[in-house]
């Protein structure tokens, strides 16, 4: 098995199908499945997904927990359960426009070994079913980047990463008390290659304001990501305490200004601990 397709879902009802048929629409010259791990939806995506699955044998598997469980341990589950060489990730309410995507990033990785991960631009799609002006990804993304990249923002979005499943043979235990499946997912294949970037939108991220990021204030989101970073630090045994530390500071002041505090006292960057 070639790629391995991780797409999560919880009460997706309304999107399931399309991102399904946006990856049974792919285009390539090796084999790949579907693995949908439904963390016991309320609503029909459980059944959409089953139909899916029986009018596809051999493509599409479906697990579901009989219980909601979170985000991080269907992660964990569902990932798990991928045989390919490569994973794409993919979420139940996001989805690929590209017939070759599966195709262009598997050969990227092939062409490019010391690569761990491979990514592309996102549009966004607004809650009034708009595209919005920007795309997911700055118009400066380099190329190639690496893990000390990550530590000042997650640049990849979930609809457009494929990662070397081999790289990072066992993920470590304080992974399953993460918040997000994403950002130390990446950090920690990060970690044991490089990031490429194919500059060209091939998925769509819908923003439509219910996700377990979209869905905070950003005050709220800025204090998730101070809280990330500073266990990060802790879980990665310092070993990345300069930028680790200058992008805490920067997150802190985003932070203070947000909620109207006074400013502190100035303190080199490289000084500040979690």
């Amino acid at each position: 098995m070639k790629v391995s397709v991780c797409l999560l879902t919880y009460d997706h009802e309304r999107y399931i199908a399309g991102a399904i048929e946006s990856v049974l629409a792919q285009k390539t010259d090796f084999d790949w499945e579907i693995v949908v791990g439904d963390d016991c939806s309320k609503d029909r995506t459980g059944e959409i997904v089953r139909s899916y699955a029986e009018r596809n044998p051999g493509r599409i598997r479906a697990l579901r927990f009989e219980t909601n469980v979170g985000l991080v341990p269907n992660f964990l589950r569902t990932f798990g359960a991928c045989r390919g060489e490569y994973v794409a990730l993919l979420d139940g309410d996001d989805y690929w426009t590209h017939p070759s995507k599966l195709q262009r990033q598997a050969d990227f990785l092939d062409v490019h070994p010391e690569c761990s991960i491979c990514f592309h631009d996102v549009a966004v799609l607004l809650p009034d079913d708009t595209i919005c002006e920007a795309n997911y990804t700055s118009p400066d993304q380099k190329e190639f980047s690496s893990v000390e990249d990550l530590f000042e923002t997650n640049f990849i979005a979930t609809c457009s990463a494929v990662l070397r499943r081999g790289a990072v043979p066992e993920l470590p235990s304080w992974y399953a008390a993460s918040r997000w499946e994403d950002w130390p997912l990446y950090i920690l294949y990060a970690e044991r290659g490089k990031i490429g970037y194919l500059n060209e939108v091939m998925a769509v991220y819908r923003n439509h304001g219910r996700g377990l990021w979209s869905g905070l204030d950003p005050v709220s989101q800025l204090e998730a990501v101070v809280r990330f970073l500073q266990d990060l630090d802790e879980r990665l045994e310092h070993r990345y305490r300069g930028p680790i530390g200058r992008s805490l500071a920067k997150y802190r002041d985003r932070l203070r200004a947000a909620r109207g505090d006074a400013p502190p006292a100035a303190v080199p960057a490289d000084s500040v601990r979690p």
